[in-house]
């Protein structure tokens, strides 16, 4: 009895190794560990994607992303129906599958979208280069917008190499060779990505400086204007006040004075040798002598002598007998104030058709 036993107990524990459920790689999971949530069957292809990456997920977590054999992929379709519900699970029933890959295809076909074929293939053969995309990513997108068609690789490596940008394309075709793979295509792209993307920033940390340092100069010539402007205001204020305090010492008649505007009520300007004008009254100046009537306080151009009014009458008697009265004491060597008065009046009215023919008297007097 012992003996039957020990072989009955040896017999299950092999039928028990041989079934699918222990062929997770570890024992401690349950079956329902990570399992993805239950898709309700709307048209979604977003969802649907993301159902079936969960669902995959689950099984590279139990050892079962690879079946072996029919028996192994019935239990996987088993596990795969536990996560559908509603109108996914009422059509998953009268499906049949021969491998994974032909599971993945039919429910995306059946629930990634709602376009028809000939959409779907509008769709892929319009899609392009996202800038900004790696090559990884756009790989992704190709294989994601050709996954409900019945497209090869190869078919996919020629639109991946067909919608990548033109210089980077050119660049993988020059170092590949028709055998190339897939993989090897993406590697290369993303080479060319990396070092454009440093170049670009190159590019730019380059611009950025410049736009730094542009900065800085006008920064630099902004301050030097105003440096200019207030040395200019400083100057032109230092010169006003030197011209005040020269102006200081000055008495008034030596002064600066400032421009009068012209009275235009004289419809004719005076010459200056016209004497009907007599010269403008000036202040005293003590320390001042008339070269003609040599007083004191005055210059000869204001002299009263230079008047008409003022001026001797031609008669040489009242000359000789009334001399003019002056203040001058002349030297000894030098001729009287009456002398150069006389002489001087003579000589300013020589021409003159007021003065009479001299007479022999005049004469003697010479």
């Amino acid at each position: 009895m012992d003996a039957s036993t020990q072989s009955d107990r040896s017999a299950s524990q092999s039928q028990t190794e041989d079934t699918p459920s222990q062929t997770s790689r570890s024992t401690h999971l349950r079956v329902t560990d990570f399992l993805p949530s239950k898709f309700d069957g709307k048209v979604n292809t977003d969802i649907a994607q993301a159902h079936l990456l969960g669902f995959q997920d689950y099984l590279e977590i139990h050892g079962l992303e690879n079946p072996r054999d029919q028996p192994q992929l019935d239990y996987v379709i088993q596990l795969f129906k536990r996560t559908l519900a509603d109108t996914a699970r009422l059509w998953i029933h009268s499906q049949t599958f021969t491998s994974l890959d032909d599971l993945k295809q039919n429910f995306l076909k059946r629930f990634g979208t709602n376009n028809s074929y000939y959409a779907q293939r509008r769709a892929f053969d319009k899609f392009t280069y996202q800038t900004g995309d790696s090559a990884h990513v756009h790989l992704s997108k190709l294989e994601k917008a050709a996954m409900t068609l019945d497209y090869s690789r190869d078919q996919i490596r020629d639109k991946f190499i067909d919608t990548l940008p033109p210089a980077c394309r050119s660049a993988v075709l020059m170092t590949v060779s028709p055998e190339t793979t897939l993989p090897d295509l993406v590697d290369k792209a993303q080479c060319y990505f990396d070092l454009n993307d440093g170049n670009v920033v190159k590019q730019q940390s380059h611009d950025q400086a410049l736009v730094t340092q542009q900065s800085d100069d006008e920064g630099k010539i902004q301050s030097l204007c105003s440096r200019l402007e207030e040395l200019e205001t400083n100057v032109k204020g230092r010169k006003s006040e030197s011209q005040t305090t020269s102006n200081r010492g000055r008495s008034t008649h030596r002064s600066v004075r400032p421009r009068e505007p012209r009275n235009r009520s004289f419809t004719q300007r005076p010459h200056r040798q016209d004497l009907s004008f007599p010269p403008p009254q000036q202040a005293l100046l003590p320390n001042v002598k008339c070269f003609l009537c040599g007083n004191l306080g005055h210059y000869q151009r204001s002299c009263n002598l230079n008047r008409p009014n003022d001026r001797l009458q031609p008669d040489l008697d009242s000359y000789v007998t009334t001399p003019q009265s002056t203040n001058y004491q002349p030297d000894r060597n030098s001729r009287s104030s009456y002398e150069q008065s006389q002489h001087y009046s003579q000589h300013r009215y020589r021409g003159r058709r007021s003065f009479r023919t001299p007479t022999s008297r005049d004469q003697a007097f010479r």
